[in-house]
């Protein structure tokens, strides 16, 4: 059993953000088959030099598709320099 502030998130599924709002949230299974145009990775809130890497070794080897317009924002310039370093 969680102790209390802490969450068993073992059920949760995945989830996005259905624009315009970043709070209109669904589940991936939810809004299968719907085409992607916008993909973000990172805020100053999420874009730790991990989630960068993980981020980074899941790209490695691919391409965006053209209609995709993809953000990738680090928590900082620190971060950001970082992660480009480690990952050239």
């Amino acid at each position: 059993m969680p102790k209390p502030n802490e969450y068993d998130a073992s059920n949760i599924e995945p989830q996005v953000v259905i624009p315009p709002y970043r709070h209109t949230v669904k589940n991936v299974g939810d809004v299968e088959g719907t085409p992607i145009t916008t993909a973000f990775i990172g805020s100053c809130a999420s874009g730790r030099d991990e989630d960068l890497r993980i981020a980074a070794r899941i790209m490695k080897g691919r391409k965006v598709n053209a209609r995709v317009m993809f953000n990738v924002t680090p928590g900082s310039s620190d971060v950001m320099t970082r992660v480009a370093k480690e990952t050239q």
